[in-house]
């Protein structure tokens, strides 16, 4: 048996059934207006508040990754040994999301200017 805890993604509930406050049904600007036309709204840096989709995707993605690095440490503890560069390789794998994610954010904050 595992002494770690899984990573779960959080359903944005509180132990009392209520939310954390994230209701994205309507999207807000600096000036406290409702967003409703996607084409006003340049996504660098806020992406992630996008959509309940993205974000969850965002979230489930973390999530994956965080889970198979503890997986492999767990493997190598079973086996008493010590494997960063196997740590890493795991990491990197799972985590190549966000390289290609962050370079497609950047092209785009160049095209945003």
């Amino acid at each position: 048996s595992s002494k770690r805890k899984r990573c779960e993604e959080d359903d944005g509930s509180t132990d009392d059934g209520s939310s954390h406050g994230n209701d994205d049904s309507a999207m807000k600007n600096d000036e406290g207006q409702d967003v409703d036309d996607d084409e006003s709204l340049c996504t660098v840096g806020v992406e992630h508040l996008a959509s309940r989709e993205t974000c969850n995707e965002l979230v489930q993605k973390r999530l994956e990754l965080i889970n198979a690095v503890l997986d492999e440490q767990e493997r190598q503890d079973g086996l008493n040994i010590l494997d960063p560069e196997a740590i890493a390789f795991v990491s990197m794998r799972y985590s190549k999301w966000a390289r290609e994610r962050a370079k497609e954010l950047g092209e785009e904050h160049f095209r945003c200017r």
